[in-house]
């Protein structure tokens, strides 16, 4: 609390988009932080966004599917209509942002969809974790 005088205190509010907030925080950056590979960024994110709280990453069963070996060569997702897909990148990132479009056998569509949650920038850094599993 700023003392009798709070109420008088000026301030500018900015709204802008949310790209446009990103692109601000990383042009405040320092340039000489040393700065961590893809992997490791998305890494923080799947633990920054609790994801292991419904996708385990040892194999076990959860609320979601586990995501050990998501990206394991001939790796496929078997969907509740029947069909299937051979897991690639266009693959988790549309479960990522749309989850209910294509739901696995065995599940129920309980994934929030994060459409609006993560830029380009931070779905490719995702991947690059899961493709450390």
């Amino acid at each position: 609390y700023c003392g009798t005088g709070h109420s008088e205190m000026l301030g500018v509010l900015k709204v802008v988009s949310k790209q446009s907030y990103q692109d601000f925080l990383l042009s405040r950056k320092d340039a000489d932080a040393p700065q961590l590979p893809p992997a490791e960024l998305g890494k923080e994110l799947y633990t920054k966004n609790n994801c292991q709280q419904c996708h385990s990453l040892d194999g076990s069963k959860g609320i979601g599917p586990s995501l050990k070996g998501i990206f394991a060569a001939g790796a496929k997702r078997e969907f509740t209509d029947g069909s299937s897909v051979d897991v690639d990148e266009n693959y988790v990132r549309e479960s990522i942002q749309y989850s209910n479009k294509k739901i696995v056998a065995g599940y129920q569509p309980m994934m929030p969809a994060f459409a609006e949650t993560f830029s380009e920038e931070e779905l490719n850094q995702l991947i690059a974790y899961l493709k450390t599993l």
